[in-house]
């Protein structure tokens, strides 16, 4: 229940949506139900969650209110990462390196539209040269027996792909 989040399907975004908080304001009253889409009318109408008195609240729920309404047409679902993200198969299209936390700033623990979209990096080597000076490799840093079915070899391939591709959008 400690770590929720509200997810947008489409852009491959997800938000924390303010720990126990949520679950207390939003999800035990039945506004929202884990692992569904949320009705962002809904959500946005909730008094008791965007009232607050907490410091870490009062910093979160704008942006959290800011998420909502640049998705709101978008599939956006509430919940752990496991209701949104898919963890088995690395190389598919809606696997979790698809997807960005758009409130990390944490330079470790990146996933790999960070080192895209928020560092700039362009070459699978500048990738390298980050993560092996770093204190806290991500999870997909280890190697496995057989090359072709580790993390890494599926990491720098979605890379690539995602650096290609944000170039081409720009």
């Amino acid at each position: 229940m400690n770590d929720l989040f509200f997810a947008c399907q489409d852009c491959r975004e997800y938000i924390d949506a303010g720990y126990r908080w949520c679950y207390w304001t939003l999800e035990e009253p039945g506004i929202v139900i884990k692992g569904q889409p949320i009705n962002v009318s809904d959500v946005l109408n909730a008094k008791a969650y965007w009232t607050v008195d907490a410091e870490w609240l009062e910093d979160l729920l704008p942006r959290v209110s800011q998420f909502l309404l640049a998705h709101k047409a978008h599939n956006i679902v509430y919940g752990n990462s496991e209701d949104f993200m898919e963890f088995d198969d690395l190389t598919r299209s809606d696997s979790f390196l698809d997807w960005i936390n758009i409130l990390n700033d944490r330079p470790d623990g990146f996933k790999l539209r960070d080192f895209v979209e928020r560092l700039g990096f362009q070459t699978w080597s500048q990738v390298l040269d980050y993560v092996k000076d770093s204190a806290n490799q991500p999870y997909w840093w280890h190697s496995w027996p057989n090359p072709e079915e580790s993390p890494i070899h599926a990491a720098r391939i979605k890379f690539e792909s995602l650096a290609a591709n944000y170039e081409k959008g720009k």
